[in-house]
Order: structure tokens, then C-alpha cells, then sequence
């Protein structure tokens, strides 16, 4: 979807733009907003972004957190390490809780600097 071309404060305006937002596709912003050098930088300063933690509830369909693009339905922002979440975080898939998180794996540095 296209951006909203700029419009007077209004309140009109304000509702057009929330509802953008709202059907955007999940994670397209986060996404699109990724910097991979300042993921890789980000990376260096703290490498437990670099860790890709999977849900194992055995109800869970599916659900790996990847710390350096957040959880924007749960607002919680982009480079925020697992260890960082806040204490009610659930799985957006199941609603379990981190302590049903396993360890997937670390990325590569050649992954988290877009290579």
C-alpha cells in the first residue's frame, strides 16, 4: 500500500492514516524499516540480538522471535534482545509464555550483515 500523501493535522486525516497502518501487512513496517548495517553493528554491541528464539508449546503452530525485527503487534521494538522482553510477552501465535522459548539458533555474521 502506498503512503498517504501529507494532509493538514486534521482529524480525518489522523483516522486515514491509523487505518493505513491497521491494514498494512503484519511485520511490513518493521520490515521495512531494517537497517542491516545497523543490525550488524547493533549485533557487535550486543550479540544476543543475533539469537532466534522458537516457541515449543506443543499447541503452537509456529512462532520464532527474531530480536533484531521486534514484535510490532506486541510493541515491542525492533533490536530488543530476548532476555529484554517484558514479563507478560506471549507467543502472538499460541500466548504461551517465554519460558515455552527454546533457543533456535545464532545467525551468522554474514546473515545479520545482509550478506
Amino acid at each position: 500500500m502506498p503512503p498517504l500523501p501529507p494532509c493538514p493535522a486534521s482529524r480525518r486525516c489522523v483516522l486515514l492514516a491509523g487505518l493505513a497502518a491497521a491494514l498494512a501487512p503484519a511485520g511490513a513496517a518493521a520490515e521495512a524499516r531494517r537497517d542491516p548495517a545497523g543490525d550488524a553493528v547493533a549485533v557487535a554491541a550486543d550479540p544476543r540480538l543475533a539469537e532466534l528464539w522458537r516457541c515449543g508449546a506443543p499447541d503452537c503452530p509456529g512462532y520464532t522471535y527474531d530480536p533484531l525485527a521486534g514484535e510490532p503487534e506486541q510493541d515491542i521494538p525492533a533490536r530488543t534482545a530476548f532476555q529484554d522482553l517484558p514479563w507478560d510477552f506471549a507467543c502472538p501465535r499460541c500466548g504461551a509464555a517465554t519460558e515455552e522459548f527454546r533457543l533456535l539458533r545464532k545467525r551468522s555474521p554474514e546473515e545479520t550483515a545482509g550478506g
